[in-house]
């Protein structure tokens, strides 16, 4: 949440440094004097909101660097955002005084700042925006192969979504069904068990270089190591667009039979185009917060569906006594019955929006959503 963030933000502050260097390339002042401006330029305030600090004052000579570390002191620029669901500082290093020859003063006054902006958004991400090349699994078992990326929170927050970016392929040979998925850490890998998957869903190609917003059906809370991907459900490679130039150490993983993990031997070569978001997001049911409890997410077949929904069991639900219950847009009961057979009969419902919940005695083990037409 934005709370999260800004905590974790705020908690930092007098413990964040900001290194800086200033070079003297011919003039030969006898002492100067700089300056860190600091400028929150974007947040729920709409006013810029900046701070000055005066870092040091030196003597130096010419064809000379000088280096300075300037520890951040504590501030209201991030307690005052309140809800602010991202950030955008903008950081100046001035040269505010300084002892030289007049005729060489106009010429170093328009060359005595540096500028630079550091923009937090609301999801993560390894790569730079553009896709130079594709990657993905495809091949006769490549049905139910899996792929991965690590990331870190370093404080519990709520994922409420993850962006891909899917290349446009020719006569939309990636056009195939996925199953989105998010694993906890288990000793360096994705864990056995899935934290989210739902499945059924199809590559959206925006634009180039456009990544698409899936939003997650219920949130997500992660802490620590998480791992976002995707869990293909057909043999064709789903080319998701790979940056070449962001090249990160042992973050994508893959499973090439769904079972066993391991590093894909592209990883050091790029970054894959996966983001998770945090963004702030109001789930659109009021069944969201009792569903999020759920460890599986179901496959229900056809959805729509008319008079029958069949439904998927996981292998770790198999045999066991399950209570399902029907949900309709308002969060209202409508069906509550044992599961006792792989198909639930649905015809007597009116058409629109449902949600099902699977529980084993006081556990909610597991959550679908479909339409009834």
């Amino acid at each position: 949440s934005p709370s999260a963030q800004r905590e974790q933000l705020v908690s930092a502050e007098g413990t964040t440094s900001v290194e800086l260097s200033v070079s003297n390339l011919g003039a030969n002042p006898t002492a100067f004097r700089t300056d860190l401006e600091v400028s929150f330029v974007q947040g729920a305030r709409k006013e810029k909101v900046s701070k000055r600090y005066s870092v040091g004052t030196t003597n130096m000579q010419r064809d000379t660097t000088r280096s300075f570390t300037f520890k951040l002191p504590a501030n209201d620029f991030l307690t005052t955002q309140q809800e602010a669901d991202s950030a955008s500082f903008e950081v100046k290093t001035i040269i505010s005084e300084y002892a030289v020859d007049v005729d060489l003063s106009a010429e170093l006054t328009v060359n005595d700042t540096n500028v630079f902006r550091q923009d937090f958004y609301t999801c993560y991400a390894y790569d730079d925006g553009s896709a130079e090349n594709g990657f993905g699994i495809f091949g006769a078992n490549a049905a139910g192969a899996k792929v991965a990326v690590r990331y870190y929170a370093y404080m519990s927050d709520t994922l409420s979504g993850i962006y891909l970016y899917f290349n446009n392929t020719q006569d939309d040979g990636n056009l195939a069904p996925f199953r989105l998925a998010v694993w906890s850490d288990a000793g360096g890998q994705p864990a056995g068990e899935a934290l989210y998957l739902e499945p059924n869903l199809d590559p959206v190609f925006d634009s180039l270089n456009a990544f698409v917003y899936y939003p997650l059906a219920y949130p997500v809370v992660v802490k620590g190591t998480f791992y976002v991907g995707w869990v293909q459900q057909a043999s064709g490679m789903l080319n998701v667009g790979f940056d070449r130039n962001s090249r990160v150490a042992e973050t994508l993983m893959v499973s090439d039979n769904g079972y066993t993990w391991r590093p894909s031997i592209y990883d050091g070569q790029g970054a894959l185009m996966v983001r998770p978001s945090f963004a702030k997001r109001t789930f659109d049911t009021p069944t969201a917060a009792p569903l999020a409890e759920a460890h599986y997410s179901l496959s229900v077949y056809p959805n729509p569906a008319h008079d029958v929904l069949a439904v998927g069991l996981p292998d770790a639900l198999r045999e066991k006594d399950l209570l399902l219950e029907i949900f309709d847009a308002f969060g209202q009961r409508v069906r509550a019955e044992a599961l006792t057979a792989s198909a639930v009969s649905i015809g007597d419902l009116p058409q629109g929006l449902y949600f099902i919940r699977l529980s084993h005695g006081a556990k909610r083990v597991a959550y679908a959503r479909f339409v009834k037409q």
